[in-house]
């Protein structure tokens, strides 16, 4: 229990002062309909619905967090004792899969928060309460697949989640799931979809331009429109990280967004922010800049920031580079699967993916696309050899760059040879625990979480005898790259039997540019066989630098 009185003499702050944050903190909670009260007998405490609560603390704690999605799991892994953050997701990836339920990077991570926080207070003892209209027979395979969560998640943490809880995660598939059709809709929906039209009609009177046929920009409003109200029904100030961009480079489209949308009912009671104008603007800008895709070199785009930015990034990838890229589909980071990558030959996405290795180029840009962005994409065009770099770098007499970065980031400690390894589990075990004995900041079961996590998405084999597993976070102080080398060759799984190198790519937790620069760099000898048979033959770590800098220069 907490008492006003012991905050008061801890914190070493006079009465008037605590009155004074007790009533910020209220202003705050009274966004979420919850509210500080205070008892003689039980102390502070805030009342309110627990659905209400669990929103607050992850707008409140972890909103930030989660516009890197990325990065997020670590955060989200301090709520929890019983089980992993990325066990949670991969028990929600694979059923949200099996459902076909489409989910963006912000709502998967909303989702793995939402049940962290209810395994969490359900383990303190906590009642979980569902009073919200919720027509389950219309959404039957939202109910359905989250009572399949709610049962595996019961096996894997030993939590009796009760009937509440998948209610509750049914609301949150219900309402954030993508909505692919528009046949069905309900008439919350459907008054949207006429406010949407009226306002797409006024732009067409006034200024000649018709968007009335554009289904992906009346599809991507819709998708818009329901969390854009919510935000505004509870006073949710959101930040736009592209703003400044906007109205720099589009600032006709936000004006034109702004003049239009603002006569709509729906946001008449509303003072709308220019962050929230401006992700609004992001569909206009990408409907007038829509082109016509030709056949080019096969693109996957990854966007973590709305369908909004998503078709802003596609199109602008289009108009500037219309002549060479095809935009195969237009995705979330946890939509990435092995099927998704089939016969893709470049990447481009607007997410860190420092940390992820393909066996495809990748290129990292602004939603926007600005010069520096076109220029890397072109240069991904070219053949893949050892990255060019700058030649200011000074490393300790050795004049060889990639010479530098063998002996930096390979290490004896990290090296193995075995005529008698079999399996991946056996080689991982070997890796992992001589990352730990390494580097004592290493978490052994967050590193081989993050491990099973990244092979969920694709697989890690990149050629049919060398093997990549990495984590999608950096694990510990130091990067790495571990090496188990298999002359007769291991089964990996069931479509790689014969894997005869094993790195393990350890980024640190600075994000050290540097290891991508060595994971890049180790493509030939993924590609070249004749290269990977010299690496093998090998006697010791000695040998094995001296021919990979070989090789690879």
């Amino acid at each position: 229990m907490l008492f006003l009185d012991d905050i008061q003499r801890d914190l070493a702050i006079s009465q008037s002062t605590l009155i004074n944050d007790i009533q910020n903190i209220n202003k705050k909670l009274g966004r979420y309909e919850l509210s500080l009260k205070n008892s003689k007998k039980k102390g502070a405490s805030i009342e309110g619905r627990e659905q209400n609560k669990r929103h607050f603390i992850m707008n409140y704690f972890f909103l930030e967090r989660l516009q890197n999605n990325l990065k997020s799991l670590g955060e989200i892994s301090t709520l929890l004792t019983t089980i992993s953050p990325e066990e949670i997701l991969l028990i929600v990836l694979d059923e949200c899969r099996n459902a076909k339920l489409k989910l963006n990077d912000t709502v998967m991570l909303n989702i793995v928060t939402h049940i962290s926080l209810a395994l969490q207070r359900i383990k303190e003892g906590y009642q979980i309460n569902f009073n919200q209209e919720f027509d389950f027979h219309k959404y039957k395979t939202e109910y359905t697949t989250a009572e399949r969560i709610v049962i595996r998640l019961r096996k894997s943490s030993d939590i009796e989640l009760p009937h509440e809880e998948i209610k509750n995660i049914a609301l949150h598939l219900k309402n954030k799931s993508s909505k692919s059709s528009f046949i069905n809709v309900d008439k919350r929906t459907e008054f949207i979809q006429k406010e949407i039209k009226f306002v797409l009609e006024m732009v067409k009177r006034d200024t000649g331009i018709s968007l009335m046929d554009d289904s992906v920009l009346i599809n991507g409003l819709l998708d818009h429109f329901s969390p854009f109200l919510e935000r505004l029904r509870n006073n949710n100030k959101l930040t736009n990280p592209v703003l400044k961009e906007i109205q720099s480079n589009y600032n006709n489209e936000l004006e034109l967004t702004k003049h239009y949308f603002s006569q709509m009912s729906l946001l008449k009671d509303y003072d709308v922010s220019e962050d929230e104008w401006a992700y609004l603007s992001l569909h206009i800008i990408a409907a007038l800049e829509r082109t016509t895709s030709r056949e080019k070199k096969n693109t996957l785009v990854i966007c973590a920031t709305g369908l909004g930015s998503s078709q802003m990034l596609k199109v602008r990838l289009e108009h500037e580079l219309g002549t060479k890229l095809n935009i195969v589909k237009v995705i979330s980071y946890y939509e990435i699967c092995d099927e998704v990558l089939e016969g893709i030959d470049l990447i481009v996405s607007s997410i860190d993916l420092s940390n992820v290795v393909f066996n495809i180029p990748v290129v990292n840009v602004s939603v926007l696309l600005n010069e520096a962005d076109i220029k890397l994409i072109n240069e991904s065009f070219a053949s893949r050899t050892v990255p060019v770099l700058s030649q200011n770098i000074k490393v300790s007499d050795e004049n060889n760059r990639l010479d530098y970065l063998i002996k930096k980031y390979f290490s004896p400690d990290l090296f193995y040879i075995s005529n008698t390894i079999n399996s991946k589990n056996e080689a991982l075990d070997i890796l992992v625990e001589k990352s730990i004995q390494l580097d004592s900041s290493v978490s052994k079961s967050f590193l081989i979480n993050q491990l099973k996590l990244r092979e969920n998405f694709s697989t890690v084999v990149f050629s049919e005898y060398v093997a990549v597993p990495h984590p999608l976070e950096g694990v510990g102080d130091i990067p790495r790259v571990g090496v188990i080398i298999t002359p007769k060759g291991i089964s990996w799984d069931d479509a790689s039997k014969e894997v005869k190198l094993t790195l393990l790519i350890l980024p640190d937790r600075l994000g050290n540019n540097e290891l991508d620069e060595v994971s890049k760099s180790i493509l030939p000898i993924i590609e070249n066989d004749e290269y990977l048979n010299e690496l093998v033959s090998v006697k010791d770590f000695k040998e094995f630098k001296k021919k990979l800098v070989k090789l690879l220069t």
